[in-house]
């Protein structure tokens, strides 16, 4: 969901705060408490990350160094 201006919802946000996390400074999400949103307590907000994590990691190698 996202409010009449286009900005994502909670679902959305936490999501992308996440993947962020993890590209930019390597968090290990499989040590960190389970992320949910409200009302959406089945979501594996961290599962999802760690998913788009890797696939995402190619495309960020030329910051990494690699």
């Amino acid at each position: 969901m996202n409010d009449e201006t286009g900005h994502g919802g909670d679902l959305i946000t936490r999501l992308n705060a996440l993947v962020w996390l993890q590209t930019l400074y390597a968090c290990d999400f499989s040590k960190m408490e389970p992320q949910t949103v409200e009302g959406l307590p089945d979501i594996p907000l961290n599962e999802i990350a760690i998913k788009v994590g890797k696939k995402i990691d190619p495309y960020n190698a030329v910051y990494k160094g690699k």
